[in-house]
C-alpha cells in the first residue's frame, strides 16, 4: 500500500530564509516503540513534494494500521498524506 506525504508551502505568505528540518514519527498497532526519521533540507527550496512513507520507513511492523506525525521548525507548510489500496485513494490533511 504506497502512502504518501505531500508537502506544499506558501513561501510569498510564510518566508523561510534557513535550513529546513522536519522530523517525521512512525506510529505502529504492533508495537509501543515510535520509529523518528529527521530529514533536513538547506532551503525550502530543496524540501521534497512527495515523500514515500516505505521509502523512510521499515514498515514491516505496522501490521493493521499505523500513523504519522510531522514537526518541523518551518511553520508554513501544508502537509497531506494519501494512501492507495486498489482502486481507492484516501487523503488526509494535517492540522
Amino acid at each position: 500500500m504506497p502512502s504518501v506525504i505531500h508537502l506544499t508551502s506558501y513561501e510569498k505568505i510564510y518566508p523561510s530564509f534557513e535550513p529546513v528540518e522536519l522530523i517525521v514519527r512512525l506510529y505502529s498497532d504492533s508495537t509501543k516503540d515510535i520509529d523518528e526519521v529527521v530529514l533536513r533540507y538547506e532551503s525550502l527550496a530543496n524540501v521534497l513534494k512527495e515523500i514515500k512513507v516505505e521509502e523512510i520507513f521499515d514498515l514491516r511492523n505496522v501490521r493493521k494500521f499505523g500513523y504519522i506525525s510531522i514537526f518541523s521548525n518551518y511553520g508554513g507548510f501544508f502537509i497531506y498524506s494519501s494512501l492507495k489500496k486498489n482502486n481507492a485513494l484516501t487523503l488526509e490533511h494535517t492540522f
